[in-house]
């Protein structure tokens, strides 16, 4: 493999995905019962869900123009950075009993769910063409890991804390997203090559 290409980009994205990815299954399993014991009624249980796959449609978009301007790499840290914003969020409005505020919560980790799906452009970008899809397919093998992960860590620390039933489990989600950053810094540089179809060229830097 041409050694000019980063390939050592791949693990740390794969690994990155595992973690970050894990929020989404980790809301649809906590969404529901959350939704049950907080929503005024019982046909706004399952918004919370909703509201995350609405924040992940509405960033999609926002986040490929970000990373345009800035470079995926910092695109990926700022978007952990909102991961542990967002799971902060959650925990404090699981601990105030708040609806609003945990389904703003969750509207921010769907939103960086958005950024997590750039992971497999900056992977195509880290090999060459003739590897491309064999280094998404290792990207995505970390979004499989996240299916198990996030339920999971939710239900092996929901009652973890006194200070609120999952908080616990969000505050892991801000250690993994705080792992995350750290692991984005170790990103290498390369040229981004052409996205097939979008034509656009966003650096990895």
């Amino acid at each position: 493999m041409d050694q000019s290409y980063p390939v050592k980009n791949i693990p740390i994205l794969s690994t990155s995905q595992a973690l970050a990815f894990s929020a989404g299954p980790m809301v649809v399993f906590i969404g529901g019962i959350v939704g049950a014991e907080l929503a005024p009624t019982p046909a706004l249980s399952t918004l919370p869900t909703a509201i995350s796959v609405v924040g992940l449609a509405l960033t999609t978009i926002p986040a490929a123009l970000l990373m345009r301007k800035v470079g995926r790499k910092n695109g990926f840290r700022l978007s952990a950075l909102l991961g542990v914003f967002a799971s902060l969020l959650a925990a404090y409005a699981l601990h105030l009993g708040s609806f609003t505020l945990f389904c703003l919560a969750t509207f921010f980790l769907g939103a960086n769910g958005a950024f997590v799906q750039q992971y497999r452009f900056a992977a195509t970008e880290s090999v060459p063409p003739e590897h491309s899809s064999r280094a998404v397919s290792l990207v995505l093998v970390g979004g499989m890991v996240a299916g198990f992960l996030g339920p999971e860590i939710a239900k092996r620390t929901g009652d973890l804390l006194a200070y609120g039933e999952f908080t616990a489990s969000f505050f892991i989600l801000a250690g993994m997203y705080l792992v995350v950053i750290g692991l984005m810094s170790l990103l290498k540089p390369t040229l981004a090559l052409q996205e097939q179809g979008d034509g656009l060229n966003r650096p990895l830097r």
